[in-house]
């Protein structure tokens, strides 16, 4: 947890959202939609109502979890560095942290390595959905051939279950 943003003493409020990866993934400047891990398609609001992946470092956690809240994102998950202690997240002096309305949660590095491995599994499988797109253009097909691959390709996608007091699960699907 963090000693800045929403805080919320309901430890059974879990809201699932999606988790993507910030661009730049430290979240020190202000957020681009551009990611290799997201649908080209919704690249329009990539952030907006959704959980942002960050690493830790190269700034304070306040500047990122600003930036992270103007994308529109709904809350931030900051990936400890690789051998580094889990601290509670602090802000940075300034009267910064009062700015912040997102969840904000620090969570182990091997942990955000699982998350970011999952996401890249999903955009490997949207990549073969599109390359399988191109080739079946030109093949002709039959009612049944489209039945069939129309549900052939799974999206997995990584959702979290944050509850804001202490708990934040995720969900791999």
């Amino acid at each position: 947890m963090a000693q800045f943003g929403a805080f919320y003493v309901n430890t059974n409020c879990k809201i699932p959202k999606e988790v993507v990866l910030a661009y730049p993934i430290d979240a020190c400047s202000p957020l681009q939609n551009h990611s290799t891990y997201v649908d080209e398609s919704n690249s329009e609001n990539h952030y907006k109502d959704k959980l942002v992946l960050v690493t830790r470092g190269q700034c304070a956690f306040i500047q990122k979890a600003l930036y992270v809240e103007q994308a529109g994102a709904a809350g931030m998950i900051v990936v400890n560095s690789e051998n580094g202690e889990m601290h509670l997240m602090s802000d940075d002096g300034t009267d910064a942290g009062n700015l912040i309305r997102i969840p904000c949660v620090l969570i182990p590095y091997d942990r955000g390595q699982q998350i970011m491995y999952y996401m890249e599994l999903r955009n490997q499988e949207i990549e073969r959905e599109k390359q399988r797109e191109v080739k079946m253009q030109n093949v002709p097909t039959s009612p049944n051939m489209d039945n069939l691959f129309s549900s052939i390709w799974i999206r997995p996608k990584v959702t979290a279950a944050l509850g804001y007091c202490s708990t934040l699960d995720f969900h791999f699907f």
